[in-house]
């Protein structure tokens, strides 16, 4: 359990690999689920939208992910939309640019 949800495994494909994406709990005061990534957990459901003036990011492991705009203070940051998994917009270190976007 994760305070009050409970966490499960999200399979995918991407760029023609098969991932386990095996469930974490990333907050349990939140009952916020997670996967884990290497030996991270990272959180599901980021919030952002799609937004073309963000860069989408290619990779061989990832495909390709297109630009999104995810809150920030006082703008709008750019990332990364990840919808296979369901992690959402999130910044991948090294591959998303920084940029600010209007969210």
């Amino acid at each position: 359990m994760c305070g009050t949800k409970q966490c499960t495994n999200h399979p995918t494909v991407i760029a023609g690999v098969p991932l386990n994406g095996y469930a974490c709990c990333f907050s349990a005061e939140r009952s916020t689920c997670g996967v884990i990534e290497i030996d991270n957990c990272i959180e599901l459901d980021q919030p952002g939208h799609p937004d073309p003036t963000c860069q989408p990011v290619t990779s061989p492991q990832l495909g390709v992910l297109p630009g999104c705009c995810s809150p920030g203070s006082p703008v709008g940051i750019c990332g990364s939309f990840e919808s296979n998994i369901g992690i959402g917009c999130i910044k991948i270190p090294l591959l998303t640019p920084q940029m600010n976007c209007t969210y």
